[in-house]
């Protein structure tokens, strides 16, 4: 996947962006990488002989996956953290990142790219409909958008602190046909093991929660609410883990699988958009 021979995830100072270096996966961090990447996995399939863009490339571990068979990656991020890492890791002559807001594309011309993909990104950005327009905007006339986020049918909503807004099936479906004449929604899911794990986490959310049944993490400094969250969900995943480190450390891509059938019970949502 990258450049380097051994591969090893970590969660940045946000508690929130995958950072491949070097060393081992540790096993409580597996579930999340290969969720991404299999969702990657289905957008390279699309990629072969085009021009990408990636809006949301984080570290850019998927975007470099997709420069295995595209005729040209560019993929942004806001955060400039995440642009140093990937320009550092990854070095293909297709593939470019560029620092830029996901709301505002406006560096590129009028239908420049066949293909835009955005993975885990629309939810946190503000100005989401902007987003949308302006992906219609730079996509060619027969383009294709392929975008992912986490299913707020199937998630506690309004825990996670770095989310603007979390969608269900519907209401993204709804957002997308704005823009597109074409829209069809399919889900990312686990199978048994893959949700063994995530129940736990589930759990951790309904309890935050219940505990705070007033709702004063929205009183609190978005900062300090932010420092809580990352250290108690970074001591569930640990706690959780512990118990079935096998169970966590097995998870690959095979674990999880794409499908249009009851979207609403799966862990991602995922919408291939046509213009």
């Amino acid at each position: 996947m990258g450049s380097k021979k051994n591969i090893y995830l970590e969660e940045d100072c946000t508690g929130h962006r995958l950072v491949l270096s070097d060393g081992e996966v540790p096993p409580y961090l597996r579930p999340t990488l290969y969720q991404h990447l299999i969702a990657y996995n289905y957008c390279k399939d699309y990629a072969a002989g085009k021009d990408i863009l990636d809006v949301g490339c984080g570290t850019g571990y998927g975007s470099n996956l997709l420069a295995e068979t595209a005729r040209s990656v560019t993929a942004v991020d806001l955060s400039e953290t995440g642009i140093a890492i990937a320009r550092d890791t990854y070095h293909k002559p297709n593939l470019t990142f560029m620092i830029m807001d996901a709301s505002d594309l406006s560096s590129f011309k009028d239908k420049t790219f066949d293909l835009v993909y955005s993975s885990q990104c629309i939810e946190h950005v503000v100005e989401y409909e902007r987003f949308v327009s302006e992906v219609i905007r730079v996509l060619k006339d027969d383009g294709v958008f392929i975008v992912t986020t986490p299913n707020a049918d199937l998630y506690v909503p309004g825990v996670v602190p770095f989310h603007y807004k979390e969608f269900t099936a519907e209401e993204l479906k709804t957002l997308l046909n704005k823009f597109f004449r074409d829209v069809h929604m399919y889900g990312v899911f686990g199978d048994e093991n893959v949700m063994k794990i995530q129940g736990g986490l589930f759990k951790f959310g309904r309890l935050l929660t219940k505990v705070d049944f007033l709702n004063l993490r929205n009183m609190l400094p978005k900062g300090l609410y932010i420092y809580f969250y990352q250290r108690l969900l970074k001591l569930a995943k640990l706690g959780l883990f512990k118990r079935d480190t096998s169970l966590a450390g097995s998870i690959t891509t095979d674990n999880f699988r794409i499908s249009d059938k009851d979207v609403k019970r799966s862990l991602d949502l995922l919408g291939v958009c046509r213009k």
